[in-house]
């Protein structure tokens, strides 16, 4: 009986010692992280004063390193908790002379999005022009030339400010997208191409316009009126299938069945919307891992009333 007590008091010691360690036994049984997937909106290649600059947008912050690699000589950046939001096929080409872009979902689970860069010979070390933890903007400078003078202190002196070169535009060839709206819509976006309108949350106009505001402004020309809000505007007009999508549908997506972004099918597989605050108007294939996962629902507001 004794005995019994004396292992049972041990025991219970053991436990309360066991409950008190912060530290947990085995590194993998610390929870997974929590952080939501952002995705990779637009990338490109640009000249910059005294080199390249190599700019990727996020539609939110998350974390992303930097590598050179020897043999070839290429540059890596890994961004964490990102998915492909955009087609890589239909990302532009380099100016003549620039690094080679390749993009690639490097990783699944957790996913990671990889950005390559091929450095041409003689270039010097690309850096990047802004911290690379907690960004929705990874910036990369890849000087042309490698620097080996040093200033009188023995430091080696900057580049060349690379920041002083003409912002990249990220809109497609809308004029020719515009064909495939229909008539009645068509005016507006084209428009739109003409005036170069970047985002802006909470626009609706040729000044600046949002992912909602987009689809109002478009719609407008129809003399249709929606309400600026994609939550609102995913409970008007006919559900449709995904597979039978026509130019001028409305397509919403989301997380956990909540709609937070709308665009518009081009009835080509492909859908075109106002993506990010510094993106502007986009057009993405439907069929990407990014917005394939997040689709919630089309609807049919053009002609949704048979007359």
């Amino acid at each position: 009986m004794k005995l019994a007590a004396v292992l049972a008091l041990a025991l219970s010691l053991a436990c309360r010692c066991a409950l008190a360690t912060e530290e947990p036994a085995n590194p993998a049984d610390e929870p997974a992280s929590t952080q939501s997937v952002v995705g990779l909106l637009a990338v490109r290649v640009d000249r910059a004063k005294g080199g390249w600059r190599l700019r990727a947008l996020l539609d939110a912050p998350s974390t992303a390193r930097g590598k050179r690699l020897p043999s070839p000589d290429r540059y890596y950046v890994d961004i964490a908790n990102c998915e492909l939001a955009l087609d890589p096929a239909a990302i532009p080409p380099p100016p003549s002379g620039a690094p080679r872009l390749r993009v690639s979902q490097f990783t699944i689970d957790p996913p990671v999005v990889r950005l390559v860069l091929d450095l041409p010979p003689g270039c010097g070390s690309p850096r990047p022009l802004a911290p690379l933890a907690y960004t929705d903007e990874v910036v990369i400078f890849v000087p042309a030339r490698a620097t080996t003078a040093t200033t009188p202190g023995g430091q080696t002196p900057a580049s060349p400010d690379p920041v002083a070169s003409p912002q990249p535009q990220w809109s497609t060839d809308l004029l020719a997208q515009a064909r495939k709206l229909p008539a009645a819509i068509r005016p507006a976006l084209e428009r739109l191409a003409i005036s170069g309108t970047p985002y802006r949350w909470g626009g609706d106009d040729v000044d600046g316009l949002d992912c909602s505001g987009f689809t109002c402004y478009l719609y407008s020309a129809a003399g249709i009126r929606l309400p600026h809000s994609s939550v609102e505007q995913a409970k008007l007009g006919q559900p449709v299938d995904a597979e039978h999508l026509k130019p001028g549908d409305l397509v919403f997506f989301g997380v956990d069945g909540q709609v937070s972004h709308v665009g518009m099918a081009l009835g080509d597989g492909t859908f075109i919307h106002a993506s990010s605050a510094k993106g502007g108007i986009q057009i993405t294939p439907l069929s990407v891992p990014y917005y394939a996962r997040r689709f919630i629902c089309a609807r049919r507001i053009l002609n949704a009333t048979p007359q």
